[in-house]
């Protein structure tokens, strides 16, 4: 048993006699990464944390509904990726609600250069506004593959989708990042400077 399937058996296990305690240790080991993963892809440090809350706050609700025919860390992050989508969803439509003949993407672009925590210099500038307005499912491929450095299988089960969806997926995101920039070097250039998610409260 690899060390994921013996925590998230201890969760489990635990969930049943002291939630408290499970909930803990949960948090103690998804917090982290779950925060990476949901930061590429609403971007913004603020709104990671929101969504990373709102995941949790979902967790502690609805983990009596897993149901086991997955693993445990698979359920989570599908949480995370829909809370994610339905996040950016309900801010494009606040934005068009309070900002009718305005563009989006130019807002979302200019609050993702104001957030202090991204290291904005000018070889990642252009790098991330084209990450930023991707749709959501090839923004998350991209992240588990480049980022985590998942198999395809595993970004597909996670993400529900069809290994070769996954793959395909990943590769049109390469291909389009290079043609937008020219002699980028996918595996070099992106990176970014973040901060620790907060504490999470339920």
């Amino acid at each position: 048993m690899s060390e994921r399937q013996d925590i998230e058996a201890r969760v489990l296990s635990l969930w049943e006699e002291d939630r408290d305690s499970a909930f803990e240790l949960l948090v103690q080991h998804f917090a982290k990464p779950l925060y990476h993963f949901i930061r590429h892809i609403v971007h913004t440090h603020e709104d990671a944390d929101d969504v990373l809350q709102e995941t949790f706050l979902k967790l502690w609700k609805g983990l009596d509904n897993f149901r086991k025919e997955s693993a445990l860390s698979t359920f989570i992050y599908r949480i995370a990726y829909n809370e994610a989508i339905s996040f950016l969803r309900k801010q494009r439509r606040k934005f068009k609600i309070l900002h009718p003949f305005s563009n989006f993407e130019d807002w979302y672009i200019q609050r993702i250069q104001a957030d202090p925590y991204i290291d904005y210099d000018s070889a990642y500038k252009k790098i991330l506004q084209e990450i930023a307005l991707l749709p959501p499912r090839q923004k998350a491929v991209f992240s588990l593959r480049h980022f985590d450095g998942l198999p395809f299988k595993e970004i597909a089960v996670r993400l529900d989708i069809s290994e070769s969806t996954a793959r395909t997926t990943y590769h049109q995101v390469v291909n389009k990042l290079k043609s937008k920039i020219s002699g980028l070097n996918i595996h070099e250039q992106i990176a970014s400077k973040t901060t620790e998610p907060t504490k999470v409260e339920r």
